[in-house]
């Protein structure tokens, strides 16, 4: 999912970062989620949560303040801790200008994570300190038809979106597209309603993990089902690999009177490798090239918008506006560069039922998504193809939704 022009000659990708190249009225998209750092976004705010104060909102990423001191565990540079904070008037609420149109009652929240304020180098052999450098952040999410949130037969639905940095609302019309049910999102830290640090050393794909652990266990969410789309996707791997990989001794010994089971998994238009992701947009966008026979990058990239990521007329209102709000930029960061998903140990409990689904036409192309089912070990891993490309709850929503809403229902 990195940016899809690194390949490309400097000149190049120095004129995509142009934006007089860009035709007025019309803001050229990312061609590709994780691209949206070369191009020169307005930074617009959209209020996200009703009556909540506009200053939580504060996209220009500044550090937010230290809240209280605590005691923290230093093995990790990450810690979070059980407490479920609730935003201002976060009662049930009817469908508002910030839900983007879907017609469903939703309640919003945050819970805390706590990040070392900076990265500790220590020597071998000697014992770490308690520094005392460790912040704490809010991470927001909203729960839609949280009145159905207990139900045992219809487990709720945790979206993870994708990125990183693209706020979750653009995956909302999935609300719609599962109607039986709660459905969760939250937007993960440094993007959207969550608070979000400048310091690039508290983000990366394990934090992100622990994030939502902590999600689930503040919600206290016992079954449920996990969407995890483009980079959300391997954010939930992850996740479920990381649970897999704890013995039974490790959940008794938690500090979690609560055991989190997934019930299924669907993973859409993700890659199981970055580079291979980047090397098949390279590829695609110097077919672009040469079939336009222009060197003009808006062109270029407005045909790989067109033809590999969202293939609508229009760009929906929702998706535009997670790509003009997009979060702090920390998709450079090496891990994510050399990012490839492993399978679990042979001692792991097995992974749960998973619906892997894809685009025809999407940048992240068969070759991406082929290694999937082979790291789950098991014969409960369907694949499906939809005609479209990388944002397909937009692009063929029935279809969409009636694929993995039944596939749901099968594993409740």
């Amino acid at each position: 999912f990195l940016c899809s022009l690194r390949s490309l000659p400097s000149s190049f990708i120095s004129s995509t970062c142009n934006k007089n190249s860009i035709p007025t009225g019309k803001r050229m998209p990312p061609n590709n989620e994780l691209s949206s750092i070369i191009f020169d976004l307005p930074g617009l705010e959209v209020d996200m949560c009703h009556n909540t104060d506009v200053e939580q909102q504060n996209t220009g990423k500044a550090d937010t303040e230290a809240k209280g001191t605590e005691e923290h565990l230093l093995s990790s540079p990450v810690s979070v801790t059980d407490c479920l904070v609730d935003l201002p008037n976060s009662a049930i609420g009817a469908v508002a200008s910030d839900s983007f149109g879907i017609a469903s009652p939703y309640t919003d929240g945050s819970f805390e994570v706590q990040r070392s304020a900076r990265r500790r180098r220590i020597k071998r052999g000697c014992l770490a300190s308690n520094s005392g450098e460790y912040r704490t952040y809010h991470v927001a999410y909203r729960i839609f038809r949280p009145e159905l949130l207990s139900r045992d037969d219809q487990h709720p639905l945790v979206v993870v979106h994708g990125g990183p940095s693209m706020p979750s609302s653009y995956l909302y019309p999935l609300v719609d597209q599962v109607r039986d049910r709660s459905v969760i999102f939250y937007d993960q830290l440094g993007c959207g309603r969550s608070d979000a640090p400048n310091d690039l050393n508290l983000y990366s794909i394990e934090n992100s993990v622990d994030d939502l652990e902590v999600l689930l266990r503040s919600l206290r969410i016992r079954r449920f089902h996990l969407h995890g789309h483009s980079f959300g996707g391997i954010l939930a791997y992850e996740y479920l690999k990381r649970a897999a990989e704890r013995s039974h001794h490790e959940k008794c010994a938690a500090d979690d009177t609560i055991e989190h089971t997934c019930a299924s998994f669907i993973i859409s238009n993700a890659s199981t490798s970055f580079e291979l992701s980047n090397m098949e947009s390279n590829d695609i966008l110097q077919d672009i090239r040469r079939d336009l026979a222009t060197q003009d990058t808006s062109v270029i990239n407005e045909a790989f918008w067109k033809q590999n990521q969202c293939r609508l007329e229009e760009t929906p209102i929702l998706l535009q506006n997670a790509i003009d709000n997009a979060g702090v930029q920390w998709h450079e960061s090496p891990q994510l560069a050399t990012y490839a998903a492993k399978s679990t140990s042979r001692w792991a409990e097995p992974l749960p039922p998973t619906l892997i689904i894809r685009g025809t036409h999407d940048f992240v192309t068969r070759k991406c998504t082929d290694g999937w089912a082979r790291l789950f070990k098991h014969n409960k891993v369907y694949e499906k193809e939809v005609d479209g490309s990388h944002y397909l709850h937009l692009e063929q929503p029935k279809q969409y939704g009636e694929l993995f809403s039944s596939f749901l229902r099968e594993q409740d």
